[in-house]
């Protein structure tokens, strides 16, 4: 495993899904104003239109980020797994799969969303598909899809010639992304128990609000190596004297500590080869 201090294309993606964060928040907070989450008896037709709109487009939003907030994980595994050197193995097949499938699903996804309105010629028509079986079919991909890249580098991991310890310490790291399946898990279990209410505004709001939480998560776990790195660095050239900012500094240092050591294992066994 190998971090470069150079940019690259896991923190081009990470930009743009945090990006996506921002603008995903604001379509919530303009949905709210449009009595999003209200009783749907004291919206005007054009109220719950504009609703509508509003959430067809925080889907498409979300949809997107979250995909680059996987795509910035997955080509992270890439980066550090995968340096110049390393033979690709089955793990950089498995990754390269993960994205592709990623990449499609998003594609197919946006686009029926995009043209659900029957006829196709009439945007925001009055016809559309079951909004409520689409979501919950992208909440089960998405469960599977956050599930695999959580798994992708457990094998990778366990070849990496460090102590046991460390590999725990790694698998802490990585598996703080399982925070992602378990928000796409409760966005799934609410949408289920609500998929029959008359007041859907309601639930939309809140599976929204579920959706975003995942995205944050994924793209705060595919930040933490680096932004571990760069804030152990800040801290050994202005050291933090405070027992809180102590404590934060003790663990960043823990975490570049463990990346620095998988780093050494790595290229040792680059250079042995």
């Amino acid at each position: 495993m190998f971090i470069h201090r150079e940019l690259w294309w896991d923190d081009c993606t990470a930009v743009i899904a945090w990006a996506g964060t921002i603008v995903i928040c604001v379509l919530q907070l303009v949905a709210l104003q449009q009595n999003g989450g209200g009783d749907t008896d004291y919206m005007t037709p054009e109220e719950f239109k504009r609703f509508e709109k509003l959430f067809m487009s925080t889907q498409i939003s979300s949809r997107l980020g979250i995909l680059f907030a996987k795509l910035s994980i997955l080509l992270l595994y890439l980066r550090a797994f995968f340096p110049a050197r390393v033979s690709k193995s089955a793990f950089w097949w498995v990754i390269q799969v993960t994205i592709w499938v990623n990449v499609m699903y998003t594609v197919v996804h946006v686009l029926v969303i995009a043209l659900q309105c029957v006829p196709s010629k009439q945007p925001w028509g009055t016809h559309r598909i079951h909004e409520s079986g689409l979501l919950i079919a992208a909440a089960v991909v998405n469960i599977i899809s956050d599930v695999a890249v959580v798994v992708i580098p457990i094998g990778a991991i366990w070849k990496i010639q460090i102590s046991r310890e460390k590999k725990w310490a790694l698998w802490s790291l990585f598996g703080f992304g399982m925070l992602a399946p378990i928000a796409s898990l409760a966005r799934l279990v609410y949408q289920a128990m609500r998929f029959d209410d008359e007041n859907q505004t309601a639930v939309y709001v809140i599976t929204s609000f579920l959706a975003t939480a995942e995205q944050v998560i994924a793209v705060v776990g595919g930040c933490i190596p680096v932004l571990a790195k760069f804030c152990a660095q800040r801290e050994r050239q202005h050291p933090v004297r405070s027992h809180h900012g102590q404590n934060s500094s003790q663990a960043l240092r823990c975490i570049d500590n463990v990346w620095d050591a998988v780093n050494g294992a790595q290229l040792e066994a680059d250079f042995a080869s």
